[in-house]
This record gives structure tokens, C-alpha cells and sequence, in this order.
């Protein structure tokens, strides 16, 4: 059980990490938004894309994360 409950922090805190990334790419975003940045821009395309990958990587950990702590939470 203390093997699930160390994988189940590691994966919240994964989480977390791509949280915080996904956080800052949204403002860089935004900023880039703010400023003017043509939409069309090479740089705009690299922070949305940035953004999008990491939205998506977010999804992917959170849906492992709560099988893991169902798992764990009917055992």
C-alpha cells in the first residue's frame, strides 16, 4: 500500500509540474496577445502549440492520476 500512496504523490506532483509549465505558457500567450503579436506569427504559433501540448499532457496525467487514486481508494 506505501508503494501506491509514494506513486500516487509522485503523480499528483507531476501534476503540479505540468501545472505550473501550462500556467506560464498561457501567459506567455497572453502577453504575447497583449503586445500585439500578429497571430499569425511564427513566434504566436510556437507558444500556442506550446500551450496546446502541454494542455494536453495535463489531461493525460490527470486521467492517470485519478484511475491511480480510484485504484488505490477501493483497495
Amino acid at each position: 500500500m506505501k508503494n501506491k500512496k509514494n506513486e500516487l504523490v509522485l503523480s499528483a506532483l507531476n501534476l503540479v509540474r505540468v501545472g505550473e509549465a501550462l500556467e506560464a505558457a498561457k501567459g506567455k500567450l497572453k502577453q504575447l496577445v497583449d503586445q500585439g503579436v500578429p497571430y499569425e506569427s511564427e513566434e504566436m504559433k510556437k507558444a500556442l502549440e506550446e500551450c496546446l501540448l502541454l494542455q494536453q499532457e495535463w489531461k493525460v496525467l490527470e486521467a492517470e492520476h485519478v484511475r491511480l487514486k480510484n485504484r488505490i481508494t477501493r483497495n
